[in-house]
């Protein structure tokens, strides 16, 4: 909370991971060299379509663009490369001598879930938390008037107070705090 006042969302909670990391000389110089031949490319496409209007009558088919050929392995091989490796860091090290019905592993199992849960964790608790924001800034904004409500009190028939309407008050009015945090946790 910055000021006494609750935050309005929690967007700059995870921006702040998302810093970017110092790169290398070589990696500046290739970043600029890519950008770079995009703009060259974007160019060369306008030139084109310029020579190519006033060409019109002449009979000419040469472009005076030269062919790039691709030098380094192919997308397949990239993919079998990237297989091999997968096998060497997980199978090639099991002993499986004693798994002789096969069966799954346990831990294995948990590694490739664990990811997955643990998005639909952080989902379900940004929404608590959205709705606890949502709820503070409504007690924030009730404490708000109370406090210019009283500068003018009228003696006289004293009211019943009634709790304050928040989505979900209901479900949470007869518990305590600790209960509550224990639920968050």
């Amino acid at each position: 909370m910055q000021n006494g006042k609750p935050p309005a969302d929690i967007a700059k909670f995870y921006e702040r991971n998302n810093l970017e990391a110092p790169m290398s000389p070589e990696e500046e110089a290739a970043k600029k060299a890519e950008e770079e031949a995009e703009k060259g490319k974007k160019g060369k496409a306008k030139e084109k379509k310029k020579e190519k209007k006033g060409k019109k009558g002449k009979g000419d088919d040469d472009d005076g663009d030269k062919q790039i050929a691709k030098i380094g392995p192919s997308e397949v091989i990239q993919k079998f490369d990237e297989f091999y490796d997968d096998y060497n860091k997980v199978w090639s090290n099991r002993d499986e001598t004693d798994n002789y019905d096969q069966g799954f592993d346990r831990q294995m199992a948990r590694e490739a879930v664990l990811p997955e849960v643990e998005k639909d964790q952080i989902k379900i608790v940004d929404q608590m938390i959205k709705q606890e924001l949502s709820n503070m800034m409504a007690i924030a904004k009730i404490k708000a008037k109370k406090k210019k409500g009283k500068k003018k009190a009228k003696k006289g028939k004293k009211k019943k107070k009634k709790g304050i309407k928040l989505p979900g008050a209901k479900y949470i009015k007869d518990r305590t705090e600790y209960e509550l945090l224990v639920e968050l946790i």
